[in-house]
């Protein structure tokens, strides 16, 4: 009897320890683009955009169509930057009044998944901001917005990831009360036989 004791005991710390191991990573920080934009409007009239026809990454070469340059990073956003640019490859055309777009941008590991966007004229530009999930390798999908202001054909566009601050259950502690419970009941029936 002693025996089966010992082995439900360390069943228990086993299963606390896996327990307390589980819990979600979400992302945090921001992360900045810039570079050039085409829209289905002349640059003169930017303000009557529909859409974005192409991208264009800062700097001179190939390779830059289609991808924003990575200007600036924080939190674990952090490793993406890299000498001089990072380069994240964007969807095109881009439709404002599309929703649920996949991969709409990527970069070192990171994507965002588009859900819906609104668009708002200012002054002879406009901004859109749509919001979405943030993907990262070792992370929980993450509820984040997007931002972008566009002037003529000038782009600058801005990422923000904010976690929910709902936490996790903490698995651990509930398995270490249930055993310890468990260890009451055993004693109990331990003396109550004797």
């Amino acid at each position: 009897m002693k025996t089966s004791f010992i082995k439900f005991l360390g069943a228990v710390a086993l299963m606390a320890g896996l327990a307390s191991s589980a819990s979600a990573a979400y992302i945090q920080g921001s992360i900045f683009f810039s570079g050039k934009v085409a829209v289905d409007t002349s640059s003169s009239n930017a303000a009557a955009a529909t859409k974005i026809t192409s991208w264009k990454a800062l700097g001179s070469g190939s390779g830059l169509t289609g991808k924003l340059s990575v200007t600036d990073a924080s939190g674990d956003f952090t490793p993406v930057l890299t000498n001089p640019f990072s380069l994240a490859a964007f969807t095109t055309p881009w439709v404002f009044t599309s929703t649920n777009i996949p991969n709409f941008w990527s970069v070192g590991g990171f994507s965002f998944d588009l859900s819906s966007a609104t668009k708002s004229v200012a002054g002879s530009g406009f901004v859109v901001d749509a919001v979405g999930f943030l993907k990262g390798t070792g992370f929980e999908n993450t509820p984040g917005s997007f931002s972008i202001s566009v002037s003529g054909n000038k782009i600058d566009g801005r990422f923000n990831a904010s976690a929910d601050s709902t936490a996790v259950p903490e698995g651990g502690a509930a398995i270490a009360l249930l055993g310890l419970s468990l260890l009451g009941l055993e004693g109990a029936r331990r003396r109550l036989k004797a």
